[in-house]
């Protein structure tokens, strides 16, 4: 089971599918997650690997200039003082990029989480989501299987493509209406120069009306 944790909440992805939990601003997120955690644990669930995906704003490093004394400096340089706020930095070596994210956890909730699966282990969804992409494009075939891959969250449409050189393209759009996010995909996917007939776009999040519309302008699309 994986436990994505954002600013506006947190979401439990499992195989059987997923549950997003917003919280508002008169709620205290770690107490919500206690509570739901706890009702999971009534219905006797048991996950052998549990991951916690820390969904905030990260940065990356080249791999040869990083240094984990400057962790905690680069990420404020970044995004400015107030930005570890009930936080703490951690890194993680993407591999499939030769650079290291720094991202920040929320250490409560972490506790939180450990409180019930003692073995979770931590990762920043950017190097998380990244990783698993490049591994699938390398299992069809690298170069000769154009595929971009679209992960979904809400609001949220993450999008990464790959080259046998390295990642191509990664970025992320928010945006409540449906068809903007439409737009920023096929945009994306023509800029990228890929072919509607004979390349693959992967959606990965249980978003059918996207899927739907993008059916509409692209042959090959898999919802993993």
């Amino acid at each position: 089971m994986s436990i994505r944790i954002s600013t506006d909440g947190f979401s439990f992805y499992a195989l059987k599918g997923w549950r997003h939990y917003c919280v508002g601003e008169d709620e205290n997120l770690c107490v919500r997650l206690d509570e739901e955690l706890a009702r999971l644990q009534q219905l006797k669930a048991d996950y052998d690997e549990v991951s916690l995906l820390a969904d905030y704003p990260s940065t990356r490093v080249p791999l040869d200039e990083f240094r984990s004394e400057h962790e905690q400096s680069v990420y404020r340089l970044t995004f400015g003082e107030d930005s570890l706020q009930g936080l703490s930095i951690r890194h993680e070596v993407i591999a499939a990029l030769d650079v290291v994210e720094l991202f920040p956890v929320n250490t409560e909730a972490l506790d939180v989480v450990r409180k019930y699966f003692p073995q979770v282990t931590v990762s920043g969804f950017y190097a998380w989501t990244v990783e698993e992409c490049h591994a699938d494009y390398k299992r069809h075939g690298g170069e000769n299987a154009k595929r971009l891959y679209a992960s979904t969250e809400g609001e949220e449409l993450f999008l990464c493509v790959f080259s046998d050189s390295g990642l191509a393209f990664a970025n992320s759009y928010t945006d409540r209406q449906l068809n903007n996010r439409l737009y920023f995909a096929l945009q994306v996917w023509k800029l990228m120069g890929m072919d509607q007939e004979k390349d693959t776009l992967v959606l990965r999040g249980e978003d059918s009306d996207l899927a739907a519309l993008l059916r509409r302008y692209i042959r090959n699309v898999e919802c993993v």
